[in-house]
C-alpha cells in the first residue's frame, strides 16, 4: 500500500490484519462502543453461531407489537458478536441515520438471552461474529442471519486488487503536531510505505492457520521484528 506522507519526530504504526481471524474489524459503517473486542473469528465454526427460534420469533413479535411500521420500508443489517455463553451484543450497523426503529432493534438484540454459540472440532469459539438483515415491509418487521460466502471472502484475498489512490500530489503534514499515526490494515506478506519522494519503508508479515482462521504472528518494520504476537499491535518509529 503506497501513501505519501511526510512524517515529523515520530511516527505511530499500529497494524491489523485483514484475515478471518479479526481485531476489533466491524462489517458496518455505524460502529458501537458497547461490546469488547479484543478477537473474535467471522462466522466462523463448523457449527456457526445462531439463536433458537422459537425464542427470535417471539422478538420478531414483540417489535412488531411495539413498533409503528406503518408505511415504511426498508432494511438495516447488524453485525452482532456472539460469546461461548451464549450472550450477545451489536457491534456495527448500515443504518447512518440512527432511526428510532433501529435503536429499538439494537436493544432487543442485546437484551435477547438465546444466541447460540459457535463450535469448532467441539470446542466453543471464545467470540464470533455473525451478520443479521431486518426488513420491514408490508407493515411488518423480519429478522434472520446473514451468513459470509467464505469462499467469496476467500477468493478477495487470493487476487487482491492493487489500491486506488485518488491524491497522488498532496503531501499530508500539520507543523503543530510532533507524532503521527499510521493504521495498517495487512492482506499481504509485503506492506509498502511511501512516507515521502525519497523514503519507502518496508512492512514485512507472517500468519498461521488455525480453525480455518489466519491469524497474525509476526511483523517485521524494514528488517527489524516490531512484533511477535505478545502485546498490543503497535509500535513506534522516528523519522
Amino acid at each position: 500500500m503506497n501513501r505519501q506522507s511526510k512524517m515529523r519526530k515520530t511516527l505511530f504504526i499500529l497494524f491489523a490484519s485483514l484475515t478471518f481471524q479479526s481485531n476489533a474489524q466491524n462489517l458496518f459503517p455505524v460502529k458501537l462502543d458497547n461490546c469488547k473486542t479484543e478477537r473474535f473469528c467471522l462466522d466462523c465454526g463448523d457449527t456457526k453461531a445462531g439463536y433458537d427460534e422459537n425464542e427470535f420469533s417471539k422478538l420478531q413479535d414483540k417489535l412488531n407489537k411495539e413498533l409503528n411500521l406503518q408505511g415504511i420500508k426498508g432494511a438495516v443489517k447488524f453485525q452482532v458478536l456472539v460469546d461461548a455463553k451464549g450472550r450477545a451484543c451489536v457491534l456495527s450497523h448500515t443504518d447512518q441515520s440512527n432511526n428510532p426503529i433501529t435503536l429499538k432493534i439494537i436493544e432487543e438484540l442485546n437484551k435477547f438471552k438465546k444466541w447460540t454459540p459457535a463450535v469448532t472440532s467441539g470446542k466453543k469459539e471464545e467470540k464470533s461474529s455473525i451478520s443479521l438483515i431486518f426488513v420491514i415491509n408490508d407493515n411488518k418487521i423480519l429478522g434472520q442471519i446473514e451468513r459470509v460466502d467464505m469462499n467469496a471472502f476467500k477468493k478477495s484475498f487470493d487476487n487482491p486488487r492493487s489500491p486506488e489512490i485518488f491524491n497522488k500530489t498532496y503531501v499530508y503534514k500539520n507543523e503543530n503536531l510532533n507524532s503521527y499515526y499510521l493504521r495498517l490494515f495487512i492482506d499481504t506478506d509485503t506492506t509498502y510505505l511511501e512516507l515521502n519522494k525519497t523514503i519507502t519503508d518496508t512492512v514485512i508479515s507472517t500468519s498461521q492457520r488455525s480453525y480455518g482462521n489466519w491469524i497474525l504472528t509476526k511483523v517485521w518494520y524494514n528488517g527489524i521484528v516490531k512484533w511477535d504476537s505478545n502485546g498490543p499491535m503497535v509500535f513506534t518509529i522516528l523519522k
